[in-house]
This record gives structure tokens, sequence and C-alpha cells, in this order.
């Protein structure tokens, strides 16, 4: 089923401009991660860690942090309010409000802020309660060997809009796209819950137009996660529970008051 709104989605400019090849095949992997956070990132001292870690592995990474949740004196935001003074460097210039189902305006603030550095190869998206279970250099591997987009997809269970997960990694290629429309993607790619919406399909109208090969979107899952809506699934790839190599986990998990934690495969 095909409403009127995907219709002119699969006819729009994004869709239909034809496909660069996938300049980060052989490049460098350098990701910035795009986390984001009421008002403290959980569980400091692990993810401080694992940093070290990385650095100490000879990586180079990006940390933004958006704090929908921090203190604005008078509506004003400053970036010094956050508390957490060991992250302060890596919060986001500019604030943005956000809620459950509302965060595009957030992600895409922080997304193009993260996309202003040229050596950024992918954007990864992260919540607050979510904790590392692989090293760095596991997700950099992963990338190198595959650098396509990866996507917690559900094609089939709400319909008919396709929806994906909201924590994903994004080549920059994809991200150019939607920073060269922009416009067309805050107006027209938004729909019910913005953030598991606006971003998945139209890559996947790109990749049915243009072919896996040439844009392709792969359906992993970059987080250990279960979502449910009551007794089901509300995604399919949540009754899998084949795999561990994903390498986040949040601490909950939560739609519709049930936490789940399951397993999926990905990065």
């Amino acid at each position: 089923m095909t409403t009127r709104k995907m219709g002119n989605l699969k006819a729009s400019e994004f869709v239909q401009q034809p496909p660069k090849p996938i300049e980060e095949v052989n490049k460098t992997v350098k990701v910035a991660f795009l986390m984001f956070v009421n008002k403290r990132v959980e569980n400091p001292k692990l993810w401080k860690q694992w940093m070290h870690d990385a650095r100490e592995n000879g990586l180079d990474f990006k940390l933004h942090i958006h704090a929908y949740g921090i203190f604005r004196p008078f509506g004003v935001y400053n970036a010094s309010e956050f508390h957490q003074k060991e992250f302060r460097k890596y919060m986001s210039k500019g604030w943005s409000w956000s809620n459950w189902c509302m965060m595009w305006d957030a992600e895409f603030l922080v997304f193009k802020e993260a996309f202003q550095d040229p050596n950024v190869t992918h954007f990864i998206t992260l919540s607050a309660d979510t904790i590392p279970v692989k090293p760095m250099r596991y997700i950099y591997q992963a990338l190198e060997d595959d650098p396509v987009t990866r996507m917690c997809a559900d094609d089939y269970v709400y319909k008919p809009w396709p929806r994906a997960e909201t924590w994903w990694a994004m080549r920059r290629g994809d991200a150019e796209l939607f920073i060269q429309h922009e416009d067309q993607a805050r107006e027209k790619f938004r729909c019910e819950c913005s953030e598991e919406e606006a971003w998945y399909y139209p890559l996947r109208a790109r990749m049915e137009r243009w072919g896996r090969e040439a844009a392709p979107v792969k359906n992993e899952c970059i987080t250990l996660t279960d979502w449910a809506d009551g007794n089901q699934s509300c995604k399919q790839w949540a009754d899998m529970a084949s795999g561990a190599d994903a390498p986040w986990t949040p601490k909950t998990t939560r739609r519709s008051g049930q936490n789940r934690i399951g397993t999926t495969r990905s990065l």
C-alpha cells in the first residue's frame, strides 16, 4: 500500500537524484556520535573509559551531546549550564525542544553541527541510557568492512509508513542528501513519530528507485533492544533474539510501559 504522501516522497528530488559512488569505501573511518539526553549522561564513568580506550587505540571520533532538559535561564541556552563538567566540551552549540517521537528537530540540529567536520564519515545516534558493550575499534572495523547506512527497520508491523528505530548509523553520503534537501525533509518527510519515520523511509525509497548496490540501506540494529507494544513486539526484528553483536545496549527499553531486553544483530 502506498499513500499519496508516500507517492509524493518517491517522486521527490531527494529520491530521484542519481546516487554518487559510495565514497566511504576504503576511507579512514571517523564517527560522530550524537547523544540525546535529558539533563545528564547516564553511566558517565563507563562512557569516559570507552572513549579513553578508543583514543589509546588511535581512533579519531567526535561526540556531540544535546540536552533537551538543560537549565536555560530566561529561556537562553548556555552549554555551561550542563552540570556534568567533564562532558561540557561535547555539548551541542544549539538547543531544540524535543520529546518522545518528536526528536527530529534536535537530531537535525546536532546532525548539521557534526557534518561541519569534513573528516567525519559516519553519524551514529545514541540515547542517554545506552551503554557501550563493544569497543569502538569493533564498530570502526565493521564500518571499514561495509560502510553503508544501517537502520533497524520495521517494514510490516506499522503500516503503511515503514519506520526504523531511532538509533542508527548513517554514512556521510546519505547525510549529505538530507542536508542538501533540508527544507523538503523538514516539510515532507516527518509523520507521526518523526525520528522513526523521517530518516528511514526516504532512504528506502531511494534504494527501491536505484537498487541495493547504488543506494543501499542495511537493515541492521545497532542496539540490543526489543521494543514492545503491549504484548506484541512492534518490530519483527525484535522476535529474532538470535545474536549479540550489537555494540550498545540501553539500560531500559520502553514502549507503552513495557520493558524488555532482546538481542539483535548489527555492527
